[in-house]
């Protein structure tokens, strides 16, 4: 049996092959049948008996015994790709025939890029579902372990309809995610992943002969294509005529063997943190704690260098530190990178932010005669808004992850960085002066736990509360009051609420949140 962290787990019986996820919670008496899933926050009551293969939903409470049938998870595809425990979840079985579905899912001879982390368990399971693609004719373009945003690039550069990215889920460690993207390198749209689990679950794959079974090919010069591509995007004599210098931790990613490199061709001097791939030492895709940004700032301030940064494992994303050793991360790095952005770009220019950013980016753009537009609340909306929106220069979110469509419609880290150096070049600032010519954000974020099938009946009693007020339905329900704005926003993957608001002040920002949330909990 599998058994997550903080399950807590009384007098229970747990047969073979059982998975018990995070933060669940069995009484007295219960007994789990062989090849049963509790997911993550359920809860069974004492006495409870689950007959074999039943699957508990996330945040669900059992309150009687479930001999007949069973319980799909229905949908595979969650907010960043396909998820699950590592070699228990996401076998090399379950990758196979993913592989397979993927495969069946595209053009007969169609090709598929394919890459992974550096992690032991990412190439097996990029092997298995290598295995399911070229059993039903794909042929694949294999770049072994490389970083994900050059796994995209390489989806345009080759030509390929589509491809995978293999890694431990930035999340939890304990889980392998499978990002799935097009020949653009976007991820697939809702449309592709629904046929996807469609073909999975009637495994309705078009097996090839012995002779069409698809091949296997290593790519050579990825780097280098990358490379070239990346230079010929930033403007890297301005960048070299600056002189800067920067720190980097490199959060013992594979980023760490490309970016060094494009950096000393653009003439910056670099010290480098983290900078060797250690898989069993990475660091989750979330702002760095703060024992990691005083090392940061210790070392920028000491060689007084221009700023830090930080960058996430995958390569996706990234938080900086000033030259003044200030951390800066989440609407206000985003804030920071939109008004270096609208400068750069000019006046009309075009962006894109989640409908949970702050209002200060509305401030920036009518400043400047530039303009903005809100997406949904996850990175496919981002990416999608990237892809297809005509005169679009930049696209962002608060967690650091930024677009810039010229290049790739996907986070990129390098990108980033490359973008920001040449905005910080051209706009003669250092960055912390350009962080304090920016409107007050004062933000403030809450969950709240909310079982899936309470998920509705709230949503639908919350509208009937905000009768009469000024609401946005674009995602979850946004709703404008006098002193500022609170969202209201279902998790996709998880059993919570999630509940942003801002206002005037610090306090007033937490108040509202508080105000609502307390809202939620009466209609629960």
């Amino acid at each position: 049996a599998y058994i997550g962290r903080n399950a807590r787990l009384s007098g229970t019986t747990l047969c073979q092959n059982v998975v018990v996820k995070a933060n669940c919670t069995t009484g007295e008496g219960v007994v789990v049948g062989d090849k049963c899933l509790l997911s993550e926050g359920s809860t069974v009551m004492p006495g409870i008996k689950l007959w074999p293969n039943k699957a508990v939903e996330p945040g669900a409470r059992v309150t009687m015994s479930l001999v007949w049938g069973t319980k799909w998870p229905g949908n595979l595809f969650g907010a960043l790709g396909v998820s699950g425990l590592a070699n228990i979840e996401v076998s090399p079985e379950f990758a196979a025939r993913l592989g397979a579905a993927f495969g069946a899912f595209l053009e007969r001879g169609a090709q598929v890029i394919t890459s992974r982390d550096s992690h032991h368990v990412s190439r097996m399971t990029k092997r298995a579902l290598i295995s399911g693609l070229m059993s039903v004719g794909a042929n694949i373009l294999d770049l072994r372990a490389m970083p994900a945003p050059v796994a995209r690039h390489m989806a345009v550069v080759s030509g390929a309809s589509g491809g995978l990215h293999v890694s431990l889920s930035p999340r939890d460690p304990d889980q392998t995610l499978i990002q799935f993207f097009d020949g653009e390198g976007k991820n697939l749209d809702r449309g592709g992943e629904r046929k996807i689990e469609s073909i999975f679950a009637r495994e309705d794959f078009r097996r090839s002969h012995r002779d069409a079974v698809g091949s296997l090919e290593f790519l050579s010069r990825t780097v280098e294509y990358y490379t070239e591509d990346f230079l010929n995007f930033v403007d890297g004599r301005l960048i070299q005529d600056s002189e800067m210098k920067i720190v980097v931790d490199y959060a013992h990613g594979a980023l760490c063997l490309l970016m060094p490199v494009v950096l000393g061709r653009l003439g910056i001097e670099t010290v480098a943190l983290n900078a060797f791939v250690d898989p069993t030492r990475r660091q989750a895709a979330v702002p760095p704690d703060d024992a990691r940004v005083k090392e940061l700032a210790d070392v920028v301030e000491a060689l007084h260098a221009n700023l830090g940064v930080v960058v996430d494992n995958p390569g996706e994303r990234i938080w900086l530190v000033d030259e003044k050793g200030e951390m800066l991360a989440g609407d206000e790095l985003l804030a920071c990178f939109s008004s270096l952005a609208i400068e750069a770009f000019g006046k009309q220019s075009k962006l894109a932010v989640p409908v949970s950013a702050t209002a200060a980016i509305e401030r920036l753009v009518q400043e400047q005669s530039a303009t903005v537009m809100r997406t949904r609340d996850d990175a496919r909306s981002l990416m999608e808004a990237a892809g297809r929106e005509p005169g679009l220069v930049f696209a962002g979110d608060a967690r650091g992850g930024f677009i810039f469509p010229e290049f790739q419609p996907v986070f990129d880290a390098m990108v980033s960085v490359g973008k920001l150096l040449e905005f910080l070049a051209r706009s003669g600032r250092p960055l912390s002066q350009v962080r304090a010519a920016l409107p007050a954000i004062y933000k403030y974020e809450a969950e709240i736990d909310c079982p899936w099938e309470q998920k509705g009946a709230v949503m639908r009693r919350m509208h009937e509360k905000v009768q009469g007020l000024q609401v946005e339905h674009l995602d979850g329900l946004k709703v404008y009051v006098d002193s500022g704005w609170v969202l209201m926003l279902p998790d996709v993957e998880a059993p919570v609420f999630h509940v942003y608001g801002e206002s005037n002040s610090e306090e007033a920002a937490r108040g509202l949140v508080e105000e609502w949330r307390g809202k939620i909990e009466e209609v629960k």
